[in-house]
Order: C-alpha cells, then sequence, then structure tokens
C-alpha cells in the first residue's frame, strides 16, 4: 500500500442497510438459501443452520458504532504494522 495522499479525500463507512453473510456460508445463491431457512422455523435445514451459526441470524440487525469500531481497528493495526516494518528496515541498515 501507498502512503496517504492529504490531498485526497478517501472513503469513508457513515452507514449500512444489511449484515454481510457469515463466513463460509458460500457465495450469494448460499447466502440467499441461508437466509430463507433461518427465516423459517420449519424449514428441515433450519436447526442445521442454527447450530452451525450459533444463534439467530438477523440481516437487518446492523450496528454501524461496530463496524467503525472495527475499521478504525483495523485502520490502528495496519499504523502499527507500518511502524514497525520501517523499523526493522532501519535496523537491517
Amino acid at each position: 500500500m501507498k502512503d496517504r495522499n492529504p490531498f485526497l479525500e478517501y472513503p469513508r463507512f457513515l452507514d449500512g442497510e444489511l449484515r454481510a453473510p457469515p463466513e463460509d456460508v458460500g457465495r450469494t445463491s448460499g447466502f440467499t438459501d441461508f437466509l430463507k431457512e433461518m427465516a423459517k422455523p420449519r424449514h428441515p435445514q433450519h436447526r442445521e443452520f442454527m447450530r452451525w451459526y450459533g444463534g439467530r441470524f438477523d440481516s437487518a440487525d446492523i450496528s454501524s458504532d461496530v463496524v467503525q469500531e472495527r475499521i478504525a481497528k483495523l485502520a490502528r493495526r495496519r499504523t502499527l504494522g507500518k511502524a514497525g516494518f520501517a523499523k526493522s528496515q532501519k535496523q537491517q541498515h
């Protein structure tokens, strides 16, 4: 990655509409099936998906605060990682 350009305006997270699919749910069709089956308690796959996911999944239940917190955490890690890498490069030379 390149260093941040102070003259550019970068994208920011403002709000979200739906939650992202859980890991390993499959592609778009897998996520669509997952949502349908999780929404219908009498569906044959419902219990299996509940066990696999670990509970209820509501795609509309999105917390902007949590998303912003996670993005900030990634940004801090990237900053710390770049600083650590630069320091290691100085020590090698």
